[in-house]
């Protein structure tokens, strides 16, 4: 049924133009799919949720049949990993054999097989999660169903299950807190692949082949905490290479036993970081300290250390995973199923003092200089956006990035020109 909770129908299909005066009906602004994924809802799906850390998504589908051994028929229910929200096979619109069953005044949509059935199901949760991206904009959902999509908290009732079937919960509630999806440096790789695609659909494309958007080792920078062997500490960072924003290290849920947090001294006029041990003494009691940080006029930033620089390095690919994954939301939401307990942030509301310092410091002693991005080569400064996530905001037509890349790339070519006639 096409019941929209007594809504008049949605309309997908056109918008009005504000612009003209005479109500010319123009073709709307689409949520596209993937590229490359345009009627395959099942890879469209797990290259979605692959931004989060989730590689593996068979065991969130859940399908059953109708029992009839003569003409057997399917159904499927996906579970969402990160919220546990339930979507059943829609009435997909590229399969034709479908059998309609009404019980208990609930539609449903039974196939020939389990994969058609799964596939059904995965183009509900996209069409909803499309519906979600667009509500409140000028931009028209991408639909791949029959039957209507619905914002969370309108979704029909399931169908029946039969005994002994049960439907996944979301990780977080599987797993108490411990986030249990792929590794972070992994993770991190696979946001950026996923974010690249989320630009071709607005016709950004990026230089690098699809292999090689993803970060580097060169985008790490670790340190030690300037102890000898065994109190031997690392902390580290992750600079994005398409804005050179920095992330420091997190605590890592579940590897509590491998990490201590401990401050280091921010001196601002020299723009350096400064080891504790450096400034105090062992016998400094705490209003000592607190009397030797004002009258050097230092501030105290917290940093979290890890036994192996491997180790450090994967949490600062786990913050910024996280806050990568926070800023990817619809809404404020802060996921339950993170990597780090830190809370997550925008570009807004990073910490203060991190900020700073992430955005002054160089490096730490005399080791090398942390990764850096030139302003006029991040991506940001090329569209004159604060973050990657500004370049998705619906308030700006597809036009209006295309052309802003277009002058991007023509003023780099120029550049390029003028310094090999130089040479």
């Amino acid at each position: 049924s096409d019941d929209n909770d007594g809504q008049e129908p949605m309309d997908y299909t056109h918008t009005e133009d504000p612009q003209h005066s005479q109500g010319q009906r123009v073709i709307a602004l689409k949520d596209y799919p993937l590229t490359g994924y345009d009627g395959v809802p099942i890879g469209e799906l797990n290259q979605t949720y692959a931004s989060r850390g989730f590689l593996n998504l068979k065991n969130f589908y859940t399908t059953w049949s109708s029992g009839e051994k003569a003409n057997t028929k399917f159904i499927c229910t996906f579970t969402c990993p990160v919220t546990g929200e339930h979507f059943a096979s829609g009435r997909w619109k590229s399969e034709k054999g479908v059998t309609v069953i009404v019980e208990n005044g609930v539609e449903s949509y039974w196939y020939n097989t389990k994969k058609i059935a799964m596939t059904a199901a995965a183009a509900r949760a996209l069409d909803c999660f499309s519906l979600r991206r667009c509500y409140g904009t000028e931009r028209a959902p991408w639909i791949r169903c029959l039957d209507s999509p619905y914002l969370a908290g309108n979704a029909p009732k399931l169908p029946d299950l039969p005994p002994g079937v049960v439907l996944p919960v979301a990780l977080s509630q599987a797993n108490e807190g411990v986030h249990v999806a792929s590794p972070p440096k992994r993770a991190l790789h696979d946001w950026y692949l996923s974010f690249s695609k989320k630009l071709e659909n607005i016709g950004i494309f990026m230089d690098e082949p699809a292999n090689e958007i993803g970060p580097t080792n060169e985008s790490y920078n670790f340190w030690t905490n300037n102890l000898d062997s065994p109190d031997t500490l690392f902390t580290a960072i992750f600079t994005c290479h398409l804005t050179g924003e920095r992330f420091a290290s997190g605590s890592v849920i579940g590897e509590e036993n491998t990490y201590k947090e401990d401050f280091w001294y921010f001196d601002h006029r020299e723009c350096m970081l400064i080891p504790r041990g450096a400034i105090l003494n062992e016998d400094d009691d705490e209003c000592d300290s607190n009397g030797i940080d004002e009258c050097l006029g230092l501030r105290r930033i917290n940093f979290v250390w890890y036994k192996t620089k491997k180790k450090a390095m994967a949490a600062a690919a786990a913050r910024a995973v996280d806050c990568f994954g926070h800023r990817d939301s619809l809404d404020d939401t802060i996921f339950d199923n993170r990597y780090c307990k830190e809370n997550p942030y925008t570009i807004e509301n990073a910490p203060e003092l991190w900020k700073l310092v992430s955005e002054s410091v160089r490096g730490v002693g005399s080791g090398d200089d942390w990764a850096s991005l030139p302003h006029d080569e991040r991506l940001t400064s090329r569209f004159d956006v604060p973050d990657l996530h500004s370049l998705l905001e619906g308030e700006r037509s597809e036009e209006y990035w295309r052309a802003k890349y277009r002058d991007s790339r023509q003023t780099n070519d120029m550049t390029s020109e003028g310094e090999t006639n130089l040479a």
